[in-house]
């Protein structure tokens, strides 16, 4: 049949499918451009609403994109002679105005999906004007419209600018504040370090006094308690040959000896007693207790 080629022709679909009721998805096709693909055969319009799975595949790997409309594919089957394919429809004069949802649109962009670099791109695509929906609907206005001078995948998009929400300049350390840094470092490492001597001095002092508790062969447990001190001894004489073998210089010919003096409390009847089951035993407990102790001085 003969299209008037001024005019244009509005498909509307429904949630259901409907043609005739006002729905989400509106095409409108300028009728020069059915003209010129129906010469030779006839012509189907197709419109076919892409899967969530599969826009999500669509939008890997572009953090800065948030679809905020359905993916459409909007395309001509042609058929002749039984032969059935798909137009190439490109650089048209006049755009195709096709609408992707009933709501209105954000802030962003009309996009379709580019196969060559596999991303969104605004190239012949644009959001409609209210002037271009009037023309070529006649009357529908609201919702998200787009015009498009060739067929593809299409979408509207929200591109999130992240290089200007996030000042790079904000992040950049100045040399003062890196000089601070460090000080705050070194003093940090400075009391750690000042708190693990500290601990450790404590942990390895030899102890002032304390018990080992011994098991013998039966298992019996036998409770022995000890004191330690420091015996300062009389000035030694130390002779020349002495000072050379150990190699230390001499400043004097006496020398201060510092010896242990550990005293067990025992009782010598019940170690004698119990002394053949505890030969060869070496399970020994011990319990310290490393409180500063008396240093004796002791003159011989």
């Amino acid at each position: 049949s003969s299209v008037d080629p001024s005019s244009s022709l509005v498909f509307q679909f429904g949630d259901s499918g409907d043609q005739t009721s006002d729905g989400t998805i509106a095409v409108s096709v300028p009728a020069s451009v059915v003209s010129q693909f129906e010469q030779g055969g006839n012509v189907m319009l197709s419109v076919l609403q892409v899967k969530q799975d599969v826009t999500d595949s669509l939008n890997q790997g572009d953090a800065k994109v948030i679809l905020g409309a359905p993916v459409l594919e909007i395309s001509f089957v042609q058929e002749k002679s039984g032969e059935v394919s798909v137009a190439n429809v490109s650089d048209l004069v006049e755009p195709v105005i096709f609408r992707l949802q009933d709501s209105s649109p954000g802030v962003g962009d009309c996009v379709f999906f580019d196969l060559d670099t596999n991303s969104w791109s605004t190239q012949g695509v644009s959001v409609a004007t209210s002037s271009q929906i009037t023309l070529a609907t006649g009357g529908l206005s609201n919702g998200t419209w787009c015009a498009a001078v060739h067929f593809s995948l299409f979408s509207f998009v929200q591109t999130i600018p992240f290089d200007e929400i996030i000042d790079t300049k904000d992040y950049v350390v100045s040399q003062e504040n890196y000089m601070i840094a460090i000080a705050l470092m070194l003093v940090v490492f400075v009391l750690v370090c000042g708190l693990c001597c500290t601990w450790s001095f404590f942990r390895v002092r030899a102890p002032n006094s304390g018990k080992t508790n011994i098991k013998d062969d039966r298992g019996r447990s036998h409770v022995v308690k000890f004191t330690r001190s420091e015996v300062v001894a009389k000035d030694e004489m130390v002779s020349p040959a002495q000072t050379a073998r150990s190699g230390r210089s001499s400043r004097s010919d006496k020398e201060k000896t510092t010896k242990v003096l550990v005293t067990w409390e025992v009782e010598p009847a019940e170690v004698l007693a119990n002394l053949d089951h505890m030969k060869g035993h070496g399970y020994v407990a011990m319990d310290v207790d490393v409180a500063v102790g008396p240093r004796v001085s002791q003159k011989k």
